[in-house]
């Protein structure tokens, strides 16, 4: 008789420790994606948004379909963020790449003469 009540309650026991185990085991990647989703479109707050998706990307679970819009969104997050900031979206060395070593000079060579005054083609 005992060992039927114990066999009970090792199946209560186990059928609760595999439940814990479940929620312990942390979001799944498209409720990840939704709360990602909401951060981005409904609170603004695209550095959050942009965490979550990676978690999204790196989730070794994250079904395809799921996948390819996280990297999506991920890849404009990243475009937005940098956006809002125009200096970074400007390469480095700029001065170097358009020629110009000393835009002060150009600039004021260029007010000086009212407009630019080099070759015509």
């Amino acid at each position: 008789m005992w060992i039927i009540s114990l066999r009970k309650s090792l199946g209560v026991l186990s059928v609760l420790l595999v439940s814990s185990a479940m929620s312990w085991a942390g979001p799944k990647p498209q409720e990840v994606f939704k709360d990602a989703y909401y951060q981005e479109v409904h609170e603004g707050d695209l550095a959050g948004a942009v965490r979550l998706y990676e978690k999204v990307i790196v989730d070794g679970k994250t079904p395809a379909d799921v996948l390819a819009e996280a990297k999506s969104r991920l890849a404009c997050c990243v475009e937005d963020l940098r956006a809002e900031n125009p200096a970074s979206l400007m390469p480095p060395n700029v001065g170097r790449v358009s020629g110009i070593k000393r835009a002060g000079q150009a600039s004021r060579a260029i007010d000086r003469d009212g407009g630019y005054r080099g070759e015509s083609t």
